[in-house]
């Protein structure tokens, strides 16, 4: 996954959990001393953040009716 996507899918805390433990390694309770959460917060900011990062999301979702509308430029 593209780091570029991370901002854009992830709060601040989730970021910071997700690129302590994939890009530098940490361990949980290392993260959750770093961050000054519980252990038990970090691995679950860690689980969102994979779910986050794994799964395709559209920025917007237009309603039915104007997905169906042309373009007039």
């Amino acid at each position: 996954m593209a780091m570029p996507v991370l901002p854009e899918r992830l709060t601040p805390t989730e970021r910071a959990v997700y690129l302590l433990r994939e890009a530098f390694a940490y361990g949980h309770r290392e993260i959750a001393e770093v961050l000054a959460l519980t252990e038990a917060e970090g691995r679950q900011l860690y689980r969102r953040a994979v779910r986050g990062v794994g799964e395709p999301r559209a920025r917007l979702e237009a309603a039915r009716e104007r997905q169906e509308e042309p373009v007039v430029e």
